[in-house]
């Protein structure tokens, strides 16, 4: 797996809603976050009471590894709000989205006013409105009652939406309250005093959890060493066969899983039933029956492709220019630049657009895919990239690869590896428009089956 689980992290990451409330002058927490059971970061809060609403300071910290290349991912909030706790203003910053990134927001009226350092937006801005952070806080304010049953809608500012959030409030006992928010792709159960501040709390997206508890003495320091590729890697039986035209496979996944494979020109779902679905995938390209479908979103060229910058067309066409006298299609020639003029020795980015993979020469999977979507849309050839597993070394790894709409027909190009094969399982699209959707994202990797799916070949001829 080369993206999902970047977005995977970005997603739990941003979806935790992590509180440590109390009505003093001043408070500071301080929480063990874990994933898989295994401990990979810290979340540290401090709650200022002052004399017009709260200060309150949020930040997470992760430690993780990637193909054995050490990663530290951080989020952080500083965020003002009203005795209510609505908010007023806020400061965010992560290095989630290939880089650092800062953020400045202001509510003004029913408009949230940002502003990134390069461009200004405006979204509309509702009483029920609100930043993760804050949730419980507002909970808390408005009554934490038995069965109360309230929604918010929750900003996300990594991806510039909003979604709606249904919470239901159950007594444990006399001083603390379980907060639930059950969507269909994810459930996160949050346990906390009647003041809002928070005990646990614990976020399952398909088969993958992240949980919190607060530190105490008794509490390890040191971080484990949690690989997120090797550990979200598929088992696979049966043969192998490296030259194989046709393979069929049986994806095993529990029978409540949303887990979906795409069907097109190379990739048939031959049955199913619930917890099971065989698969046929051919080594045929070209496929001229699929429509093309929305040209327009398939040709954006902003963040994070950025097909329409003159640095990324300029190089592809002077790809173009250097290679006309070869046979082989514009997409191929663009795929094949990119596969041999990114390494793919760099496991330390996180969503980086076209433009930092130009500067930086080297990436995994989702950098080579998005610099060659980049460069096919600057030309005029409508692409996307799509996010599936791939067979190495046993077994599947998530993975992300290109598919290119070019003499009226889909051609599939995987600028990491080089070659598309049978071995090679498409899931979904990634947002053909660009930008980041949270509740797509969630979606995503429902549909994945990130830690709940295993593989059987059944033929490979």
């Amino acid at each position: 797996m080369r993206l999902m689980f970047k977005i995977l992290s970005l997603c739990l990451l941003l979806f935790l809603g992590v509180a440590a409330f109390s009505f003093a002058m001043e408070r500071e927490e301080e929480y063990a976050l874990y994933m898989q059971g295994e401990r990979v970061g810290v979340c540290k809060i401090t709650m200022l009471d002052t004399q017009s609403g709260f200060n309150l300071l949020y930040s997470i910290e992760i430690f993780l590894s990637r193909m054995g290349e050490e990663m530290a991912l951080y989020l952080r909030y500083d965020i003002f709000a009203d005795e209510n706790a609505n908010l007023e203003k806020f400061t965010y910053e992560s290095n989630f989205s290939g880089g650092e990134r800062i953020v400045e927001g202001a509510v003004v009226g029913d408009r949230l006013m940002l502003n990134d350092g390069e461009q200004e937006y405006i979204f509309e801005w509702g009483e029920d409105f609100t930043l993760e952070p804050l949730v419980y806080l507002r909970l808390a304010r408005i009554g934490l009652e038995e069965g109360r049953e309230e929604k918010f809608v929750i900003f996300d500012v990594e991806g510039s939406s909003s979604v709606e959030s249904e919470l239901t409030v159950q007594r444990v006992d006399e001083v603390s309250f379980r907060i639930i928010d059950a969507g269909k792709t994810h459930k996160t159960e949050a346990l906390v005093g009647q003041f809002g501040w928070l005990k646990e709390e614990r976020v399952q997206v398909g088969g993958i959890e992240m949980s919190l508890c607060s530190v105490d003495d008794s509490t390890e320091e040191e971080y484990d060493e949690l690989d997120i590729i090797h550990s979200l890697r598929v088992p696979m039986s049966g043969e192998f066969l490296p030259d194989a035209l046709s393979v069929t496979y049986k994806l095993n996944f529990p029978p409540d899983s949303p887990i979906s494979v795409a069907t097109d020109f190379r990739q048939q779902v031959l049955a199913e039933s619930p917890g099971e679905i065989e698969l046929g995938v051919t080594a045929v390209f070209g496929d001229v029956f699929t429509p093309l479908g929305d040209e327009e979103a398939l040709l954006a060229g902003g963040y994070p492709y950025f097909a329409d910058d003159k640095r990324i067309v300029a190089l592809a066409e002077e790809i173009l220019s250097a290679n006309k006298e070869q046979s082989l299609s514009d997409g191929q020639v663009l795929s094949d630049w990119v596969n041999t003029h990114i390494a793919t020795d760099d496991y330390s980015q996180i969503l980086s657009d076209a433009l930092t993979v130009l500067e930086r020469g080297s990436g995994d999977c989702t950098e080579h895919a998005t610099l060659l979507v980049g460069l096919l849309r600057s030309v005029g050839i409508p692409a996307k990239a799509v996010i599936g597993l791939v067979h190495m070394q046993g077994c599947f790894y998530y993975h992300m690869w290109v598919y290119a709409y070019q003499d009226d027909a889909w051609i599939p190009l995987d600028p990491t590896l080089g070659y598309v094969s049978p071995y090679h399982i498409r899931f979904e699209d990634v947002f053909p428009q660009g930008g980041f959707s949270m509740e797509g994202l969630f979606d995503m990797i429902s549909a994945l089956g990130l830690g709940q799916l295993s593989i059987t070949v059944i033929t490979a001829e």
